[in-house]
């Protein structure tokens, strides 16, 4: 398993370091929140926890269309979340200020005191919303 995830990261490091990229704006996030709001799993592992998360995504597109990112959650019941993928940005509004990012990722999860995953390779789908200043 180590090794298909070597190869896979080389694989994303050529295509990320080839001619076939563009430049954009780098953006970071920090985002602070509860964990496991809905409080799913069984006792003693289905309590709700502070988290915060951290995100950077790259300035970099691959293909002229996917941005790769990295991020960390952490919670204080001691389960963190590292994990890299890849986005596609969407400009909404009349200075496209508005950002629609759907992403992929995958990574590490310790479970801690928090929700028992089953496994520590974990997947991760979302939606980000941004408002660009510039």
């Amino acid at each position: 398993m180590k090794t298909v995830f070597a190869k896979l990261i080389f694989i994303i490091f050529l295509f990320y370091t080839s001619d076939a990229l563009t430049r954009d704006s780098a953006r970071f996030s920090i985002g602070v929140g509860v964990f496991n709001y809905m409080e799913d799993g069984s006792p003693p592992h289905n309590d709700q926890s502070g988290m915060i998360n951290l995100e950077v995504h790259s300035g970099r597109k691959m293909f002229n269309l996917i941005k790769p990112f990295a991020g960390f959650l952490g919670t204080n019941e001691n389960a963190y979340y590292a994990y890299g993928g890849f986005g596609i940005d969407g400009y909404y509004g009349k200075k496209k200020k508005i950002v629609w990012t759907p992403s992929l990722a995958c990574g590490y999860y310790k479970d801690g005191n928090e929700i028992k995953a089953g496994n520590p390779l974990e997947f991760y789908i979302g939606i980000d919303v941004f408002y660009r200043f510039n």
